[in-house]
């Protein structure tokens, strides 16, 4: 890891986060919060990469599965965040 960039080490920092068990069935919920709020400090450390953005996004999405809007109004369900 002493060769990566600043921006490759904080992604694999977070990503140490989010497959932190070996029971990955039973644990993938709390990683999915631990791996977002990781990704959410890489995005606000690196604000401008669109790569950056797309693995935050990607982690909040994973917080509310197949949940991220209300259907009647088309307007994000509460808890679901958005980037701004």
């Amino acid at each position: 890891m002493s060769n990566a960039t600043p921006v490759e080490q904080a992604l694999i920092n977070a990503l140490a986060w989010r497959y932190q068990s070996t029971k990955l069935a039973e644990d993938l919920y709390d990683g999915s919060h631990d791996y977002s709020a990781q990704m959410q400090q890489v995005y606000e450390s690196f604000p401008g990469d669109p790569d950056i953005a797309t693995f935050y996004a990607e982690a909040i999405m994973n917080l509310n599965t197949w949940k991220m809007w209300n259907p009647h109004t088309g307007k994000p369900i509460d808890g679901a965040a958005t980037l701004q």
